[in-house]
């Protein structure tokens, strides 16, 4: 097994503990970033005991079954909610763009982080209201990388492409 394909399916292990975390399982979120390091492992380890494993922080075979069981079945779910329009809408201006401080920008932080797994010029981002110069410069490489007009700033055309490339992505 080559190294890349070692370093996404660790990749996909994080992705499947971070959703788990994100909805309803007491794991802390963990980054998604190739690397089974210690933060991993633990995830790993409190996933397993959480399901009745072995928590030995390995994935073997039972534990990735049970990862893609429970990652699967939390999709399922949450493919039944309805939409949130989050985008800005007047009063507000149709942007977001560097100095923005609001929810909004929480969703193209978490969208841009999630996205960085496929995009080797994005970093992960933290969890943050503030559209700041890392956040610009990840939009600026998302544009880049899809084609957009390179602007750094979040209109509805950057915004439909983050949310339908998500969708598709961890649909």
């Amino acid at each position: 097994m080559t190294e890349l394909t070692v370093s996404n399916a660790i990749r996909q292990i994080q992705r499947y503990l971070r959703t788990l975390s994100y909805n309803g399982y007491p794991i802390r979120p963990i980054p998604i970033d190739g690397i089974y390091a210690e933060e991993t492992r633990e995830a790993v380890s409190e996933f397993q005991r959480i399901v009745g494993l072995p928590a030995t922080g390995i994935v073997d075979k039972a534990t990735n079954d049970a990862l893609f069981s429970a990652y699967t079945q939390t999709l399922s779910e949450l493919r039944r909610t309805d939409p949130v329009p989050l985008f800005p809408r007047s009063p507000l201006r149709e942007t977001l763009q560097k100095g923005d401080d609001y929810l909004p920008v929480l969703i193209v932080r978490y969208l841009l982080s999630e996205l960085s797994a496929f995009y080797r010029d994005i970093p992960p981002l933290s969890l943050s209201t503030v559209f700041d110069e890392e956040t610009e410069q990840a939009v600026v490489k998302f544009q880049q990388a899809n084609r957009l007009p390179t602007t750094g700033k979040v209109d509805k055309e950057t915004w439909n492409a983050l949310v339908r490339l998500y969708d598709v992505l961890y649909e």
